[in-house]
Parts: structure tokens; sequence; C-alpha cells
């Protein structure tokens, strides 16, 4: 005869399918995980699907109790909370929020109208609340000409090391890639001209702006016009700065409901031009060269009709923004530019060549006869005196060349001067410094300050070509030929280069440009004379 046990679990052993070793309440397992331990005869287990009723039913209770306890609920849900510090602090830096308050003030009036593409009616608080870095890379900008100036001293290091730990270790947000974009338009003044980021931010903001699914046209506004800003920065750092042809993945249309800023609109129809431009030329090979003269000095012709038509379209001079004025300007530079890299000689070449120093000459026209050049040049971006530099760099490869007989050259000496005139504007101010100090701290401001090593730049390479029988005695050429519309610069960057490695005694023999770069009322007096 067999004897059947009698098998006692507890509640909770039973609910968990557990083997229950009750001898006497609590059970082992329930002693162990701190378990009530009962027994209850008649006990059935409960299924997955009652314990998801009862977890719903518990959620609506508390959802009813957070309702009847405030009846603004849902307006405090929808508006985030924002949070406003007495003082804001990064590394051992720390801001009042009135000093907050005036930098951010600064920013939106001086710089943030070059590219209107952030919320101005937001205040301070929110943009810190949102993206810490983007808020102090705010004041960093507005910082380049305060009054304290070793704000932006003590800022660089500090945001420069948050931007770069943020871009490796953090996943692409929008914060991030407006930060990138204010980067690429003005970068902290701790770099060299070989060590230019900026470009390279312009490029990482527009990947950002991929992974966050934000490259089509959108109709949120905010999102639009950070595309849109996103579009400009990379674009012409690809095809002006690189010389690389655009890629064609890239969205260059506007969402027709969406309100953007009319610089912004403006900027963009530019690129437009440009990018169709650039691909009517070469497509989308980025290795792509000139087409044969047949084909070239035609299309060329074709683009050059399109361009005045862009002009008559947007206005000109004093009809639109400084910076307007000079993007539109640029377009049509660095489009005649590539008659440099034309091999092919005769009077076409010359024809176009000449177009290209006419354009330069207007360019650097408009960057200082322009009614707001004088405050404007100030706050640019560094976009401004890249251009500035291209223009000065055609003037001074024109009149040294067999093609100086075909301009006037005393007006070509005042258009050089003034376009370094106009890029030591857009460098960071001096300050008031005793001539110790001054002495002390001009290394570090040749090597950090890029408007500032460009005129230098500018100065040593007109010198020298005073004296270089081998650019006068031929035509204007380029060795350089895989840039497209870049293409002269990069030439130019590699005769400066050798130039500035010649022994400083033979430096010390060549003819000195005595002027003084930083001196507004004898370029505005040199100028009018011409």
């Amino acid at each position: 005869m067999s004897l059947s046990r009698v098998r006692i679990a507890c509640k909770a052993c039973r609910q968990s399918k557990a083997r229950c070793e009750m001898r006497e309440a609590p059970c082992t397992r329930c002693t162990r995980l701190g378990l009530s331990c009962s027994v209850q005869p008649g006990f059935r287990r409960e299924g997955r699907r009652e314990r998801m009723r009862q977890l719903e039913d518990r959620v609506q209770r508390l959802q009813g109790l957070l309702t009847d306890g405030s009846s603004s609920t849902e307006t405090t849900a929808a508006t985030p909370v924002i949070v406003v510090a007495t003082s804001y602090t990064i590394g051992e830096v720390t801001l009042s929020s009135g000093r907050v308050q005036r930098l951010f003030s600064v920013f939106w009036q001086r710089y943030h109208p070059v590219l209107p593409f952030l919320d101005e009616s937001r205040p301070a608080a929110e943009y810190h609340g949102e993206s810490e870095l983007l808020f102090w890379f705010i004041i960093s900008v507005a910082a380049r000409h305060s009054s304290d100036r070793s704000l932006l001293a003590r800022l660089m290091p500090l945001v420069s090391e948050r931007l770069w730990t943020t871009v490796a270790a953090s996943a692409p947000s929008r914060g991030l890639t407006q930060t990138l974009v204010l980067s690429s338009c003005w970068p902290l003044p701790d770099f060299r001209l070989s060590n230019d980021k900026s470009v390279i931010h312009a490029n990482l903001a527009l990947t950002c702006l991929s992974h966050l699914g934000l490259h089509a046209s959108q109709e949120d506004v905010a999102a639009e016009c950070l595309r849109i800003a996103c579009t400009i920065q990379s674009l012409s750092s690809l095809s002006m700065d690189q010389g690389i042809p655009p890629p064609a993945s890239v969205s260059l249309e506007i969402h027709p409901h969406s309100r953007i800023p009319l610089a912004l609109r403006q900027n963009l129809q530019i690129q437009q031009w440009s990018v169709r431009a650039l691909r009517t030329l070469f497509g989308d090979d980025a290795c792509a060269q000139l087409p044969a003269a047949a084909v070239f000095y035609p299309t060329m012709e074709s683009l050059e009709r399109d361009f005045d038509g862009l002009c008559n379209t947007l206005g000109r001079g004093q009809q639109l923004s400084l910076t307007t004025a000079l993007r539109l300007a640029a377009a049509g530079l660095y489009l005649d530019c590539l008659y440099f890299s034309e091999t092919t000689p005769g009077p076409q070449r010359k024809q176009g060549i000449l177009r290209a120093y006419k354009t330069a000459g207007e360019l650097i026209t408009t960057a200082i006869s322009h009614d707001a050049a004088y405050d404007e040049l100030r706050y640019s971006s560094v976009a401004t005196a890249r251009l500035l530099l291209t223009a000065a760099i055609v003037i001074f490869r024109v009149v040294h060349s067999t093609y100086a007989v075909s301009v006037d050259v005393s007006k070509a000496v005042v258009l050089y001067h003034s376009a370094c005139f106009a890029i030591h504007r857009c460098s960071l101010p001096d300050g008031e410094e005793d001539e110790e100090e001054e002495e002390e701290e001009g290394e570090e401001k040749k090597d950090k300050d890029l408007p500032y090593r460009m005129v230098e730049a500018l100065k040593l390479l007109w010198r020298m070509g005073e004296t270089d029988t081998s650019l006068l005695s031929r035509e204007p050429s380029l060795t350089v030929q895989n840039r497209i519309c870049a293409g002269i610069f990069f030439d130019t960057v590699v005769l400066w280069r050798q130039y500035s490695r010649l022994p400083a005694m033979t430096l010390d023999f060549l003819p000195d440009m005595s002027w003084d770069a930083s001196d507004w009322t004898l370029f505005e007096e040199a100028f009018t004379n011409h």
C-alpha cells in the first residue's frame, strides 16, 4: 500500500512556482528574500494578465490623484520648468545671472544676425537647461569683444574640452549641432592657420543633422532654420574653402510653410546657385577636372548670365546686409576664379581672369564702403575674413603677372591694402595694454588670431611678390589644379610657404608695406582718394 504525502506550500512560493520547504512559517525561501510568508488554503496563482490588469488599475488611480491635486497639470506638463539660477559655473569660471543676460543680449544684437538660426525669444536659463555646451559657447562668442579681456581666455580651454568630449562621447543632439554651427562661424581662437577646425565643425554639424533625421525640409521653424544654417556652412566650407564639389545628398529646398528669416533665405539662395553652377561644370565627381575649353567657356558665359540674374533678384550693395552682400559677391568671385585653372592661353582666359579681378575689387569695395561695414566687420564670422583673403589673393596674382598692364596698379594697391584693413577689423581687439605687455603677447596673438595671421601673410606675400621676377614675367597660372574654386587659394599658400622659408636676412632687404592695418581712418582716406 502506497502512502501519499501532503505538500504544504506558502502563498509566495505558490505564486512564483518555487519549491517551498515548509515546516513552519516562515519558510526558508521567504526568510531569505524577506517576504511575507503565509499559508492560504485554496489559493490559486494569479496569471500574467491578471497582474497586468491590477497594475493598470493602480496607474489609473495614481493619475487620478495627480489630476485632482492640481487643475493646471496639463499646462505644467506641456511647458518645461525653467530654473533661473543666480549664477552659472563652468570649471573655475562663475558668472552672475545678470552678466549672463548682458552677454546673451550682445550675442543676439551683434553676432546672431550674421546667421540667425537660434530662437531669440528663449531665455538664457532655458538654453542652459537644454544644453550647457550651447549655453557656454554662446557666452564665449559674446565674450570676444567683452571689456573683460580675460573672460574669453579663461573660457577657451574649458569650452573647447567640453565640445570635443561631447563630440566623442555623446550621441548627436540638437544642442551639439547648434554648437558646431556656431563654432564654424566663430571658432574659439585657440588654433593656428594649419589646424583650423571650423571646416570640420561645419561638416560634423551636417552629419549630426542627418543622424537626427533633420536633413530634409521641415515645417517646424526651429528645425528648418538649423538645417539651413548647417547646409550653408557645410557647403560653403566644402566648395569655397576646400575646393570639393558639394554632395548630391544635401537638400537645398525650403519648406513652403516655414517662416524663415530673410538673411537665411537669401544666403540659401546664394548657396543654391553656387551648387547648381558647380554641378553644371563638374557633376558629382569629387575628382573632376575642368571640362575642355570648347565646353568650359560657353558654360561659364551661361553661368555668368545666371549670376547676374541672381544679383538682380536679391539686390546689390546697400539693399542687402553686409554679410549677405559679401556672400553674394564671393559666389561670383569663386566662379570667376576657375579661369585661373584653365591652362589654355588665349584672349578668353585673359578676359575671364580680368573679370575675376574686377569681381574681387567689387567685393573689397563692398566690405569697406557698406554703411554697416565698420561695426559689422568686427562681429562677422570667420568666413568673411576668408573671402576677403581670397579677393586680396586675386588682386595680388593679377598685379604680379604680365596682366598688370591691363589694370590700374595704383588702384590695385589701394584695394589690396583695403582688404587687409577689412580683415584686420575682423580680428580680436588688442585692448588697452602697455608696450611691454603687447610685446609679450604679440607672438601668441599672431599664432591664434586667424584674421591677424591673414594680414601678416598678405603683407609678406606683397613684399616678396615685388621682387619675384618669376611671377612678373608670366601669365597668372596655378600649379594646384585639383581644388576647383579654391585652387588659387591653395596655390598661393604654397607660394607663401616658399617665401616664408627664406632666410631672415633676405626678408630684411625687402621693401616694407608702410601702413598700419588697424588704422581705419587712414584706410578711409586712401580709398576715398582713389
